[in-house]
């Protein structure tokens, strides 16, 4: 007998064998792969791509995939992906899982899923609750956004939140890190080779740690974490995170010291080719 299937629930298989795929490759240690192949999958560059604007949404509604890095310990973790789907409309959304269990009324805004938490969207405000829908904080926020990087994994495990215009930062179980003091503030500059957020004020950039201190004062026409090739007294070249600044017409470059604290300004530095061209673009923005 012959077995047809809706274009809906053909994209609904689609996504279960690649979550099938990507946990598998995970289960075997091999977390890199999994990475290459979700990001493949999202571009649509890898086996095959996904034509979704050619799509009904499948039956459940829209997927959301939750993709994170679960601590073991000891240096230790995996990739976790999870899968749910977002129905509703008409700014009342609700949420299922994997096989169309309702988590969710269809009564919320905006529906974020975190590994340990929701960020629901209510009359216009987020906040956050536990995923028994227990509020975790008074907080309310006009806007949030969590950091994913090019997979699709997120990569802080911090929550960037808006009020009042100004930004600041909390973890997933809603405690404010950051008060929000900060024109801009941008996560994803939170390299794990030095932990550090990029904030500007009064349009001048700094960079602050997770618990809100400031590490590099917030006097820059410029600043920006990226790379630097080092020679060292071998001859040795390796590549070292720096942060590039720009202040007077002048371009320099600050350095992470032995015991994590950043160094005296050397503006005998020049700018990579891909710092220069975020300047630039920035450049042209304003």
């Amino acid at each position: 007998m012959e077995i047809k299937e809706t274009p809906g629930q053909t994209l609904l298989t689609l996504i279960r064998v690649v979550i099938y795929a990507v946990a598998a490759l995970c289960s075997f240690g091999i977390n890199d792969l999994a990475d290459s192949f979700f990001t493949a999958i999202r571009s649509g560059e890898g086996l095959f791509q996904v034509e979704q604007a050619q799509q009904q949404p499948p039956a459940y509604g829209e997927p959301y995939i939750l993709y994170y890095d679960q601590d073991l310990g000891n240096d230790n973790k995996r990739h976790v992906y999870r899968q749910y789907f977002i129905f509703g409309g008409n700014d009342a959304y609700g949420l299922k899982d994997s096989v169309g269990n309702q988590l969710l009324p269809a009564v919320y805004q905006g529906i974020i899923v975190l590994p340990e938490s929701y960020l629901l969207q209510e009359n216009g405000l987020w906040r956050f609750y536990s995923h028994d829908l227990e509020l975790l904080s008074d907080d309310e926020w006009e806007d949030v956004e969590i950091a994913k990087d090019e997979s699709g994994k997120i990569s802080s495990d911090l929550v960037k939140v808006c009020r009042d215009d100004l930004y600041g930062a909390a973890d997933q179980q809603g405690e404010i890190m950051v008060s929000p003091r900060w024109e801009s503030l941008e996560l994803y500059t939170l390299e794990a080779g030095w932990p550090l957020i990029r904030v500007s004020s009064d349009g001048k950039y700094g960079y602050i740690d997770r618990d809100g201190n400031v590490v590099i004062r917030v006097r820059y026409d410029y600043a920006q974490m990226g790379e630097y090739l080092e020679t060292d007294s071998d001859g040795q070249q390796r590549e070292v995170t720096v942060i590039y600044v720009y202040r007077d017409e002048q371009w320099g470059a600050i350095f992470k010291s032995r015991n994590g604290d950043p160094s005296e300004v050397n503006w005998d530095i020049s700018p990579s080719e891909e710092i220069l061209a975020d300047w630039q673009a920035m450049e042209e923005d304003q």
